[in-house]
């Protein structure tokens, strides 16, 4: 083979490798083009509709009216027949001369909530004639610890706001009202407007088998939707008092309240804070616990909350609800002994 067809077959071989690399190269480029659309394209789309979302979100949240609820575990002001000895709550209100003091350690945050729920227990009243055995006595005056510590509503649907009957019931509603803090409970339902927001307060004792619960439940639902109540919370005394979880029946009744057009339901009677549960897009807060309590000063349960939520309304509707806060606390600003001033704990 003479020299220049070998020189001829060389430049073709080195001429197929150079093609062969070029291809190899532009499909690697290719590989690459199309692994960047793949990967990197839907990753910049992904996060460009995140961004719209969130705007479109922003925009829509601008325009909500947005009210805070806040509540807090039951309340005992007074202890057994309401006696003033030493270390009771009748010597403190009378020692301190001043109402603002049982509160004054938590107020901040609850002035944070637009408007601020708790649960009663004994009486404010005159009244001497107990209706059980161990009754828990106050008077009437007590109604103001409350206006000074920033609670709007009071739920008086419990087992133990009749100790003193009938009547003492009665003058404990009014010396709540009284005082300019609204009481609710068993077949009185409770308004509060806020930046044109109706929310109707309903209270239920679950407790109480002398008549069907669950039809009262379902009347004050219905008698709050029908009084325009843009959003409607529910008081539940129920469950065990020294439990730590919520029973089945608890469970069952919050869903029945939920089901039946409640936004926000509060439990009360057990001592412990329980937990919190998110059903069909309302919240329930099994138990609240105890915040202030006048009946003992060396209770088994010192831990207590304020529990904070806020709600968005468009147009009158509910439209969204924030992830609840809860503020630990406990019931007594000092470690020795319970002196009826609930704090922060922090």
């Amino acid at each position: 083979m003479d020299k220049k067809i070998r020189r001829n077959r060389i430049r073709r071989a080195r001429k197929v490798r150079r093609m062969k690399k070029m291809l190899t190269s532009g499909v690697l480029l290719l590989a690459a083009l199309l692994f960047l659309s793949l990967v990197f394209v839907p990753k910049v789309s992904a996060e460009r509709e995140l961004k719209a979302k969130s705007a479109r979100e922003a925009e829509l949240e601008a325009k909500m009216t947005k009210v805070t609820i806040g509540a807090i575990g039951t309340c005992i002001f007074g202890d057994e027949r309401g006696t003033g000895i030493k270390g009771s709550f009748l010597e403190t209100y009378e020692k301190k001369e001043n109402p603002a003091y049982f509160f004054q350690n938590v107020k901040t945050e609850l002035e944070k909530a637009d408007v601020n729920v708790t649960n009663f227990i004994g009486d404010m009243s005159e009244e001497t004639a107990a209706g059980r055995k161990h009754p828990i006595k106050g008077q009437k005056e007590y109604a103001e610890i409350l206006k000074e510590g920033s609670i709007d509503l009071v739920n008086l649907a419990n087992d133990r706001t009749k100790d003193y009957g009938q009547d003492g019931y009665y003058d404990t509603a009014i010396a709540l009202n009284e005082a300019g803090v609204g009481a609710f409970g068993h077949d009185r339902v409770s308004f509060k407007n806020i930046n044109g927001i109706q929310i109707g307060f309903i209270g239920i004792d679950v407790l109480d088998r002398s008549m069907d619960m669950q039809a009262l439940l379902v009347k004050n639902i219905r008698l709050a939707e029908g009084a325009g109540a843009h959003m409607i919370v529910v008081c539940m005394n129920w469950g065990k008092e020294g439990a730590q979880k919520p029973g089945k029946s608890q469970e069952e009744w919050a869903h029945r309240a939920v089901e039946a057009g409640a936004d926000l339901v509060l439990g009360y009677h057990p001592s412990h804070v329980q937990q919190v549960e998110r059903y069909e897009g309302s919240y329930i807060i099994y138990s609240l616990g105890v915040f202030c309590n006048g009946a003992d000063k060396n209770p088994e349960v010192w831990d207590s909350v304020i529990y904070r939520q806020t709600f968005g309304f468009l147009d009158g509707k509910l439209v969204k609800a924030w992830e609840p806060e809860q503020i630990p606390c406990r019931i007594s600003s000092d470690s020795g002994e319970n002196n009826f001033q609930p704090e922060l704990d922090v």
